[in-house]
């Protein structure tokens, strides 16, 4: 009798795990400092694992600087998903995008990713679930009267990148100055809805 077993997949061995996530945090400590030239041997340095580990785990920079990107955007979703509990959605919401903004300005691979490089990002986004809790914060700022009319969770997107830009082009110039007006903009006031 032949009986048909089903290879299951085999767990990820501990020492992979431990250096794939060594590797994630040594890049996302090396690209917050040099930005997105970091060089894939400096990353591997300081994991202290070989070059060989990072490319088996990312066999492209791409892939890396997406698993880095992941992991900011991982901490940024569960922030927002918190401030859905806040009774004020209009302080929920602003306490998301500063955090947002403070992640950004103490990274500048994030920054650079952010403001330069949006092309796939979407996905890597969404898979986080941030653009759901985002959109909650809004349509609860809208229910309650704090955030002007018209102002939707596709609008989020561009300003942070803006303001990522920014920060990388012009790093003299006081980021939470820019958000704040950025801010000041999308609250409610008695102004015309936006086009």
């Amino acid at each position: 009798m032949n009986v048909s077993v089903t290879a299951l997949p085999r767990p990820a061995r501990a020492d992979a795990v431990r250096n794939r996530a060594a590797v994630i945090e040594a890049a996302r400590r090396v690209m917050a400092k040099k930005g997105l030239d970091a060089g894939m041997d400096e990353i591997a340095r300081a994991a202290k694992v070989g070059v060989g580990t990072v490319y088996r785990h990312f066999p492209t920079k791409d892939d890396l600087i997406v698993g880095v990107i992941r992991a900011r955007f991982e901490r940024l979703a569960e922030r927002a998903e918190a401030e859905l509990d806040n009774p004020d959605a209009w302080a929920g919401l602003e306490a998301t995008l500063r955090f947002g903004a403070e992640l950004q300005a103490a990274d500048r691979g994030l920054s650079q990713c952010i403001g330069f490089r949006t092309a796939g990002m979407d996905e890597v986004v969404a898979e986080t679930g941030l653009p759901a809790a985002t959109e909650q914060l809004i349509a609860k700022a809208l229910e309650q009267g704090s955030i002007r009319e018209g102002y939707r969770a596709r609008d989020v997107g561009p300003m942070m990148c803006s303001l990522a830009a920014s920060m990388v082009t012009h790093s003299e110039y006081d980021w939470n100055r820019l958000l704040t007006v950025m801010l000041d903009g999308i609250r409610a006031t008695d102004r015309e809805p936006l086009p």
